[in-house]
């Protein structure tokens, strides 16, 4: 693949990267830059192209081909009840907040934002089904990834999603099927897959469903963007929420709270934003969906 190698050198290299981060939001710095580069000559020797523009206008008409380039430009690494305090602080604290809160017969809505393959969208239903939620709950997972989606809405998984501890927590909820774990259709009809950008103005709108959440987990995706597009990712995500709702992120993800008036708590599990108000209040839907809402 020299001449690849080569052609990845070029400007038109960086001309490939900023029209990606304009479709995606993804931020590459110049610590990432090598393995960038032997991403795009991996995917380019795949499809048979030597030159970077052809490769591109491959990408801007074929949707499969720029899904894949994404899936491998981001690291998909996710198991079932990764980062188990996370989850333990949820069922102990958020959980019974929530609950306080939401009087009634309140469904809470819950948000996997940037859920790749589902495995956390589906750990937050296995939890809230032992936490005896019963059917006052309903996840929306969403990803940029179509390939991810189509696993996520399978169900269907390796023991590699089982290699943490605590991933032993989802075993009673999968069969085995030769090399395959299938989940249980209890809890695999609580989570609903859908295509979103983060980068993009496309929530919260009621037309997806991305308004008046009661916990949104968004982690171990803010860290793939710059600083203008995570300001308005944390501004969005905050709009999301319902008031006395929570948003999650990851350790490695960069803080928030400058960005939108976020309530923060930190402990040993890790850093927990809540938007605070009114308990037990509910944001009204937008009356449309937000503008840039497609697919780019």
């Amino acid at each position: 693949m020299a001449d690849a190698s080569v052609a990845v050198r070029t400007p038109g290299f960086e001309s490939l990267l900023r029209w990606i981060a304009e479709r995606t939001g993804l931020v590459f710095p110049e610590h990432r830059v090598g393995s960038v580069r032997e991403t795009l000559e991996r995917a380019m020797s795949r499809h048979g192209h030597t030159d970077l523009g052809s490769y591109q206008a491959q990408l801007d008409r074929d949707s499969s081909a720029f899904d894949a380039l994404v899936v491998e430009l981001t690291i998909g690494e996710t198991y079932f009840f990764r980062e188990p305090g996370q989850f333990a602080f949820i069922a102990g604290t958020i959980l019974p907040d929530l609950l306080r809160q939401r009087h009634g017969e309140h469904a809470l809505r819950v948000w996997s934002a940037a859920c790749s393959s589902g495995e956390e969208a589906y750990s937050l239903a296995i939890l809230f089904h032992e936490e005896g939620v019963g059917e006052r709950f309903r996840i929306l997972a969403t990803d940029v990834s179509q390939t991810a989606l189509a696993r996520g809405k399978a169900a269907r998984y390796r023991a590699w999603s089982l290699r943490g501890a605590a991933a032993s927590r989802a075993e009673p909820y999968l069969e085995r099927r030769g090399e395959e774990y299938v989940l249980a259709d209890p809890v695999r009809r609580r989570v609903g897959f859908e295509y979103l950008n983060l980068a993009l103005d496309a929530y919260p709108s009621f037309a997806n469903g991305t308004w008046a959440m009661d916990l949104i987990l968004c982690r171990n995706v803010l860290i793939y963007f710059d600083g203008e597009v995570i300001r308005r990712v944390a501004e969005r995500l905050y709009a999301s929420l319902a008031e006395g709702g929570w948003l999650l992120t990851a350790a490695s993800d960069p803080p928030l709270e400058g960005f939108a008036p976020f309530e923060k708590l930190v402990n040993g599990d890790g850093t927990f934003y809540r938007r605070t108000g009114e308990a037990g209040a509910v944001a009204e839907p937008p009356a449309r969906p937000r503008a840039n809402s497609a697919r780019p």
